[in-house]
């Protein structure tokens, strides 16, 4: 039954390419041009990443009013950034995850800091399918440090960067001193 209503579709977009310049010969068609990110890749639900024992679903997140990256509501869940690229698609996902939370709780990204180069992340789509990322590096950045440079769409690489809090918990701020920051790349 699939099959015949797809190929009955496929028969109307092709008379409605057909006859739809035919009738509009003489107006002008602008094409339209949607950014990589937007419908290329499907949602994300899931990051997995069996090197180090992690499983969370994934909401999107969007910036604070101040301007800052949200972070998921639940320490199980991790979040990513809905203002940037779907994981796997052209540019840098972001992708958030909490870790030493309060009262010894399980954090979603707690084992992140013993992920190694070359282990494998996967991402699982609304639609069935895995994206695959290897871990080329980490590094840690200070609490003041900007971000920015991880939010850069540069080039046609599909690129993951995973965020999460660690050092030491300062009482006064609220805040870990350190983020801990993990690059990966597509597997293509």
């Amino acid at each position: 039954m699939r099959l015949l209503i797809a190929i009955g579709f496929m028969d109307f977009c092709i008379a409605l390419l057909i006859a739809v310049p035919l009738a509009l010969e003489d107006t002008p068609v602008r094409a339209l041009t949607l950014p990589p990110s937007v419908h290329t890749v499907a949602l994300p639900l899931l990051i997995r990443i069996p090197s180090v024992a992690i499983t969370a679903r994934l909401e999107p997140l969007g910036l604070t009013t101040d301007g800052a990256l949200d972070a998921p509501v639940s320490p199980a869940d991790a979040g990513w950034y809905e203002g940037g690229p779907r994981p796997g698609a052209p540019g840098n996902a972001v992708v958030v995850g909490h870790s030493g939370w309060r009262d010894d709780i399980p954090a979603a990204f707690d084992n992140l800091k013993n992920l190694e180069p070359d282990e494998l992340i996967y991402i699982d789509t609304r639609l069935g399918t895995t994206e695959a990322f290897i871990v080329r590096s980490w590094r840690f950045l200070a609490e003041n440090e900007s971000t920015k440079s991880i939010f850069v769409q540069t080039g046609e690489t599909a690129r993951l960067r995973l965020i999460t809090c660690s050092g030491d918990w300062d009482e006064r701020t609220k805040s870990y001193s350190r983020r801990l920051i993990v690059f990966a790349d597509k597997v293509e």
